[in-house]
């Protein structure tokens, strides 16, 4: 019983951090298309006019990712260091809970 609720417990902390790193990684985001836009505004309509469109657009997120967004960026040095920040903030995001239940199961199988 006593080894149960250590694996919960470190089940709901992982939990409790990926969703820290979840809203963290989508302020980020949002930030730096904020600044993108407001700093670089002809630039980043002729790159990428869904940036511009209401609501939510996978563009959005996905244009920081390509290398057109990286050579862009490259004359603003805050704006790439906040777009590099990003891209490393949604990998970790995207890979990080799958192998904290990596770690998880392991952990079932050897003490549980």
């Amino acid at each position: 019983m006593n080894m149960v609720l250590i694996l919960s417990g470190l089940a709901l902390l992982g939990a409790i951090g990926v969703a820290i790193l979840w809203v963290t990684t989508a302020i980020c985001g949002a930030q730096l298309l904020k600044s993108f836009k407001e700093t670089m505004p002809g630039a980043a309509f002729a790159a990428a006019p869904a940036l511009f469109v209401s609501g939510r657009n996978p563009q959005k997120v996905l244009f920081f990712f390509s290398k057109d967004a990286e050579r862009l960026l490259a004359g603003n040095v805050s704006l790439l260091n906040s777009r590099n920040r990003f891209v490393k903030l949604a990998l970790i995001s995207a890979f990080l809970p799958f192998c904290l239940v990596g770690c998880l199961a392991v952990l079932i199988i050897l003490f549980g």
